[in-house]
């Protein structure tokens, strides 16, 4: 870009630096573009000095809008530094004696631009936060709940676990006997639930102008270790029946 100082906004002299999104709007090409006259921004004539590549400036909600830069000295109400990584309470420190040297009457009010883009995603993340909370508490009683029915299973099996173990049944063989028909239902519940996560998935991502395709190995991830986390639970039960004495399980009234 030129040295902007040489320009003033009287007279119809405006300078702009514009973006991509800006110009293929107008119709022309990015070449073509710089050295062209536009009126913009309320009757702001002036000369497009400069074609920058897009940036979100927005969230990625929104698609990238067409932006300009211009100059107006009596209209500068933010100064933007960057500064290091290192010691930011000292340069604070410093850029706050500095203000109040230049500047007394007026406060010295700073905001830091990471907090910013932060700021475009916090109901984003207050949500994941909420909907991560209730899911644990979900899985958590549904594993109580298979707990309690996998001990009532066991339980009305004792003799049968009883005979098995005595005709020769491993641990394992039995486990897996009461552990098939909890890993059958929780297999249909993922067929059914998976394509209304999917759709439900979709429906949130479509508020997301720029978005990620949702993919099979996601869902896949997730039956198996809805499976693995039911398996676990169930075998708890499964496991202390099966090692349990098979003299006392045949004597059981």
């Amino acid at each position: 870009f030129p040295k902007l100082d040489s320009y003033t906004p009287e007279a119809g002299n405006y300078v702009y630096p514009v973006n991509e999104t800006l110009v293929r709007e107008v119709g022309w090409s990015v070449d073509e573009a710089v050295g062209k006259r536009i009126n913009l921004l309320g009757n702001r004539q002036g000369e497009i000095v400069g074609v920058y590549r897009d940036y979100h400036f927005l969230s990625l909600h929104d698609n990238i809008h067409s932006q300009a830069f211009f100059i107006e000295p009596w209209q500068f109400a933010y100064l933007m530094l960057k500064i290091g990584p290192g010691d930011i309470p000292a340069t604070l420190a410093v850029l706050e004696q500095t203000w109040q040297r230049l500047a007394p009457h007026r406060p010295f009010l700073y905001r830091f631009l990471d907090d910013e883009f932060n700021a475009l995603y916090r109901t984003d993340q207050q949500t994941g936060q909420i909907l991560g909370v209730f899911a644990l508490l979900a899985v958590g009683i549904a594993c109580l709940g298979l707990l309690g029915l996998a001990s009532f299973a066991a339980e009305q099996r004792t003799k049968e676990i009883g005979v098995r173990k005595v005709l020769g049944a491993s641990v394992p063989q039995i486990v897996m006997l009461l552990s098939k028909d909890f890993l059958l239902l929780i297999l249909i519940a993922f067929v059914v639930a998976a394509p209304v996560a999917y759709i439900v998935m979709g429906s949130w991502l479509d508020n997301f102008a720029f978005r990620i395709e949702i993919s099979w190995p996601i869902f896949l991830m997730a039956g198996l270790i809805a499976l693995l986390v039911a398996f676990l639970t169930v075998s708890y039960q499964s496991i202390r029946a099966a090692l349990a004495n098979p003299a006392n399980s045949l004597r059981y009234e």
